[in-house]
This record gives structure tokens, C-alpha cells and sequence, in this order.
């Protein structure tokens, strides 16, 4: 599974339909909720709560999935780091 990460949190990925996923603040997913009216993100059967799945429709529009991202990204960089597995 393809995915990006900012300190261990993963923030971005794309799920086994081929679909991009973005991890958001709660105020942000409430936001995109309102405005993109998104599908559940699955996992291995369940919702992944802090991720939207995004639209194809908003994959064309770049300047406003390139916002989302941005988003995205700030939110991962406000997580606390997780620590390195050292062998």
C-alpha cells in the first residue's frame, strides 16, 4: 500500500481500490464532509476515522486537493512523533 508519513504518522495513502485517502483534523474532515460529501475510508473492514476517501471529481480540481493535502500534511506534523524501532 502506497502511502506518505511525517513522523511516523501516516497522513496519505492510496487504499486497494486505487483510491487516494487523507488523514484530517476533526475540524477539517467536518469541513470536507460538508463540502465533497465523501465515502467511508475501509480498511480491512473498518472505518478509518480520521481519513476521507477523495472524490474523482476533486482529483481533477488540483488548486483545492492540492489544500486538502496541505491540510493533511499540517495536521501529521501537529501528531506527536512516533518513535523509531531500533534493532
Amino acid at each position: 500500500m502506497p502511502y506518505t508519513s511525517v513522523n511516523g504518522n501516516m497522513f496519505c495513502f492510496i487504499d486497494k481500490e486505487n483510491r487516494l485517502c487523507l488523514r484530517l483534523s476533526s475540524e477539517d474532515k467536518a469541513d470536507f464532509q460538508d463540502k465533497i460529501n465523501p465515502i467511508d475510508c475501509l480498511q480491512h473492514g473498518r472505518v478509518m476515522k480520521d481519513y476521507v476517501v477523495v472524490s474523482a471529481e476533486l482529483l481533477s480540481n488540483e488548486d483545492e486537493l492540492r489544500s486538502w493535502y496541505a491540510k493533511s500534511w499540517s495536521n501529521a506534523q501537529a501528531l506527536k512523533p512516533k518513535p523509531t524501532k531500533k534493532k
